[in-house]
């Protein structure tokens, strides 16, 4: 069986995560919203991340650590594209 492309993997875990956090919360322009995933496609799980920052530094720089009030996790099966929310990782609103 094939595996699913990055670029599949990542949009089905952005698909999980905007729904664990909400669509509102994401779409709202006065948050931070920031997205991280696995570099690498060849392990049989693929992690996405994404959280929000309420109220981010009005300066931000590279390497900045802000901290982000909520986090939504999960991991997608490199095969079948199931996905596995992480509840117990993630704070969620």
């Amino acid at each position: 069986m094939k595996k699913l492309d990055k670029k599949r993997l990542i949009n089905i875990g952005k698909e999980h995560i905007i729904d664990m956090l909400g669509q509102d919360l994401i779409s709202n322009p006065s948050v931070l919203v920031g997205w991280w995933h696995s570099i690498d496609t060849s392990e049989e799980l693929f992690s996405v991340g994404g959280g929000v920052a309420l109220n981010p530094n009005s300066k931000f720089n590279i390497g900045d650590e802000t901290p982000l009030d909520f986090i939504a996790l999960v991991n997608i099966n490199t095969l079948t594209g199931e996905v596995i929310r992480d509840y117990k990782n993630s704070r969620l609103p």
